[in-house]
């Protein structure tokens, strides 16, 4: 009777023990489900405070809005704000200068695409030309850049929601083609591609700084200005026209370089021997006046005298080498008169 009583005794401190246990394992299980809950929010939170942690490289700044309004702009370096749906950030490169090709795209693999809709254009006096051209571009201000422009990007650059997707596109295009729709074709294939250059340049910073972009445009450079291929053969020829007649204006500078400076001088010279002339021929007529009026004077001292020896000095000269014997008409003797040829004697033997 006694092994049936212990039996039932043992039985009962089994089940007290089994109950005893499932009340601790309950509380134990209720306790760790309520750590693991607490641990795991616990991690979320950490997670979610992280996602706030952001770098900054050198070349970039980063605009950050807590709330919708812009509350720091961050430069290089490790930062931290509060994490989304309170903040958020937008990291920009702001001296890296930009390419943005107008007319053409360079692939990685170094094939160039032409996009006859963006190169096509007229120009003033109506003629169709294909203009490809480069714009250099950075970001001048970060908030502009991020919040004043609304753009549907460009998925063939790769630019998402960005004025320099579509907006600066546009821009270069709208200013490319005024510039070019005020020019012959004459001067936008040969003389004025530099003007072109920059009146494109002005003409999107005035445009981008209407817009309040926040870019800022470098240079623009005209990469291939040509007629359309159906055509480029005629103005071909038109250019090496062209270039023919800026090598003969050239050639034509440089004789008239080498031939005037001859002119001028030959002209000078002539004028100097011209101005000695004249001055000889004024010194012989005041000289021969002087002699004038010299023999005037003693010939109106002695006229007969004087007229005498007035025409025997003009024979003297208009036979010079005539032997002359001059005689008296009463008496037939010779006359003497200076200057003396030979002896008197022999004068009068003659």
């Amino acid at each position: 009777m006694q092994r049936p009583g212990g039996s039932e005794e043992w039985e009962r401190l089994l089940r007290q023990g089994r109950d005893r246990f499932s009340n601790w394992s309950s509380h134990v299980g209720k306790a760790l489900k309520g750590t693991i809950l607490f641990g795991g929010i616990a991690v979320l939170l950490v997670i979610w405070l992280a996602t706030g942690i952001y770098i900054v490289d050198p070349d970039e700044q980063a605009l950050v809005r807590r709330f919708g309004e812009v509350s720091d702009i961050a430069g290089p370096g490790l930062h931290w704000h509060p994490p989304a749906p309170i903040a958020k950030h937008d990291i920009v490169k702001v001296t890296q200068v930009q390419r943005m090709e107008v007319g053409f795209r360079s692939q990685p693999s170094g094939v160039v695409t032409t996009n006859p809709v963006e190169a096509l254009m007229i120009t003033g006096d109506e003629n169709i030309v294909d203009v490809e051209m480069v714009v250099l571009y950075r970001i001048s201000s970060i908030r502009d850049f991020v919040l004043n422009v609304r753009d549907p990007g460009e998925l063939d650059r790769g630019i998402g929601d960005r004025p320099d997707g579509r907006t600066l596109k546009d821009v270069a295009e709208v200013s490319l083609r005024g510039v070019i729709g005020q020019r012959i074709i004459d001067d936008v294939l040969t003389s004025e591609r530099g003007i072109i250059e920059q009146e494109v340049k002005d003409n999107m910073v005035k445009l981008l700084n209407l817009y309040q972009a926040g870019i800022l445009v470098e240079q623009v450079q005209l990469q291939t200005v040509r007629a359309p291929d159906q055509v480029q053969a005629a103005f071909d020829d038109v250019v090496s026209a062209k270039e023919d007649k800026e090598r003969l204006d050239n050639e034509a500078q440089a004789y008239a370089a080498d031939i005037v400076p001859r002119a001028q001088g030959n002209g000078e010279r002539l004028l100097n021997e011209a101005r000695a002339f004249e001055a000889q021929r004024i010194n012989e007529a005041q000289g021969r006046a002087a002699e004038f009026l010299a023999v005037l004077e003693e010939y109106a001292k002695a006229p007969d005298v004087t007229r005498e020896r007035l025409y025997l000095e003009a024979m003297e000269r208009i036979l010079p080498k005539v032997q002359k014997f001059i005689l008296d008409g009463d008496t037939g003797s010779p006359l003497q008169f200076l200057p003396l040829t030979g002896s008197q004697t022999e004068g009068g033997a003659q």
